[in-house]
């Protein structure tokens, strides 16, 4: 249902601003499928006469350009109460635009993209240590308070924003495109109470009297917690506005429902998920499958070269993709070049999850402000043998069987019964290295497999990349509780 390219620039042409900002933008979008996660329905025009037609506060608005809309997932958005967030902004260069619209969120310094390139920063370069490594110093540009400091820095700590448009849009951030001298400025929603905030660190100071001193940076170590809503594009010689109005108005979905379960045991496994407090807007049960044995359904499909082992005998409980960036990647087609995998899990972890709509690696601040702890590697018999996984590493499995093992899909017992986790991805090929099992009693050299439908040596996929996973279900296992 997405529009192509033609479709999402089309309502630019009542507008001469907008129509500049929009060639622009599909200039930048040109050699990808990126324009089919914009959302023309939400394009709006950002100049001084349309705050005057609709008497809006003009402050810390846009002027002198446009700003195109960013498809959002709604059941997301409706489940998490996005659009009340505060609305910050992040400058950044016309040729990253691509990247990070088509992952959706931003990296931190370290961060391998899905094109499997080291983010760097603006402020940063390598320096080498004795043991052949490399760590960040800060090396402050022209521009800055501190231009000639140089310090050390972490990798991976933060991400900024602002919630001032004047200051993300100043050059230090915003950097004009070389040839055009455009501007972007990213537009973002963020959950309130989950970042820090301090002053400017630009050496021409910024005024902007809608935000105080003390509060033009905003900076968060957690993942989940921004979501970006739009695209600014600011040429440097804007062309006059002829726009009606300007609405904002945000579109609300309706509520989801229950799916009929006939099956009794997708039936109680529903039940086990529901009595975990999970927002139900999370869920699509129109893609609910139960693999329990109550219908007739083959081992295994024909999936991009590789062998889907459908997650038997568990039930798959479907989630809300963001459709728009399903489609503009192709995640979902057989023919083409996203495998499925699956991620064990325990209770704990699920809520956080489905929120950050997500993995993230070890080390990393989750949506609640928890650090995110690698899994031990002791050798004691029933935990991973020796085997050595680099804590930037996210570990997946084509089967399910492996990925709900108690090592890693810890149970829960209720009611008798305990139950196991797993996530469902799709992920994309040629972005994760195949490894053999790192469980004791699914080693690779032993004669039999631990799944008939997966070699030991082939047990688990490792990436380093971010935005190569789609979310789109959890299975549910469950068996009685052992005498």
């Amino acid at each position: 249902d997405c529009p192509d390219r033609s479709t999402v620039f089309v309502m630019a042409e009542c507008c001469p601003l907008r129509a500049q900002c929009a060639r622009e933008l599909s200039e930048a979008l040109a050699a990808d499928d990126v324009h089919k996660l914009l959302d023309p329905m939400f394009d709006k025009c950002c100049d001084a006469r349309c705050e005057v037609k609709e008497r809006i506060d003009g402050r810390n608005r846009p002027r002198g350009a446009a700003r195109f809309g960013v498809r959002v997932n709604p059941w997301r958005a409706m489940a998490r109460d996005v659009y009340s967030w505060e609305k910050v902004y992040h400058g950044t260069k016309l040729d990253f635009l691509s990247n990070i619209v088509s992952l959706g969120y931003l990296l931190k310094c370290g961060d391998e993209t899905p094109q499997g390139e080291v983010v760097g920063s603006r402020d940063m370069e390598k320096v080498a240590t004795p043991d052949n490594t490399w760590r960040m110093q800060v090396k402050f540009r022209e521009g800055r308070v501190q231009a000639d400091a140089t310090a050390a820095f972490r990798p991976r700590e933060f991400v900024f924003v602002s919630p001032s448009f004047a200051y993300a849009s100043h050059r230090v951030y915003a950097t004009p495109n070389a040839r055009t001298g455009t501007k972007v400025i990213l537009e973002f929603r963020i959950k309130p109470g989950t970042y820090q905030h301090g002053p400017q660190t630009v050496r021409d100071r910024v005024s902007d009297p809608a935000v105080p001193d003390d509060e033009f940076e905003y900076f968060t170590q957690r993942h989940g917690v921004m979501v970006l809503t739009g695209i600014i594009i600011q040429p440097r010689s804007p062309s006059r506005c002829s726009c009606e109005v300007w609405n904002l108005a945000v579109p609300r979905s309706p509520s989801a429902s229950d799916a009929l379960l006939e099956c009794p045991n997708a039936a109680r496994r529903w039940a086990f998920l529901r009595n975990l407090g999970l927002n139900p807007l999370f869920f699509n049960h129109k893609f609910d499958r139960c693999y329990c044995g109550c219908t007739r359904l083959a081992n295994y499909i024909q999936e991009g070269g590789r062998q889907y082992v459908l997650p038997k005998p568990g039930t798959r409980f479907a989630l809300h993709v963001d459709e728009a960036r399903a489609s503009a990647l192709d995640c979902f087609n057989f023919n083409g070049s996203w495998h499925t995998c699956f991620h064990g899990t325990q209770v704990s972890a699920v809520k956080s999850v489905l929120e950050c709509g997500y993995l993230i690696y070890p080390g990393s601040v989750n949506v609640a402000g928890q650090v995110i702890a690698a899994r031990e590697h002791r050798d004691d018999g029933s935990r991973v043998h020796n085997a050595t996984i680099p804590s930037d590493t996210i570990c997946v499995s084509p089967s399910v069987r492996y990925a709900a093992h108690p090592v890693y899909a810890k149970p829960c017992v209720l009611g008798g019964r305990q139950y196991r986790l797993a996530f469902q991805f799709k992920i994309k090929a040629g972005t994760y290295r195949v490894f053999p099992s790192t469980l004791r009693e699914v080693s690779a050299d032993q004669n039999q497999d631990f799944d008939q439908f997966v070699p030991n040596s082939e047990m688990e996929w490792h990436t380093r990349r971010h935005g190569t996973l789609m979310l789109y279900g959890i299975v549910v296992m469950d068996e009685p509780v052992p005498p």
